[in-house]
């Protein structure tokens, strides 16, 4: 393989590489009033959050159904 292939090959894989890093998962947000999650209140989850991640929203009678 000679350099110009070389460097047309390592090009290549560096824009794959950035054309994915932002394509992960989003992340998963638990809301609960009775504290014991990562917010209390629905609308600082989602001041929080960004596109692709998830709000999971408990009251207190589903907490005692687990």
């Amino acid at each position: 393989m000679n350099a110009k292939h070389g460097i047309l090959l390592v090009g290549i894989s560096l824009l794959l590489f950035f054309a994915f890093v932002g394509t992960a998962s989003g992340k998963i947000w638990y809301v609960d009033d009775c504290g014991g999650a990562d917010f209390t209140k629905i609308q600082d989850a989602i001041n929080v959050a960004n596109e692709n991640d998830t709000i999971y929203v408990y009251n207190e009678h589903e907490k005692k159904k687990h």
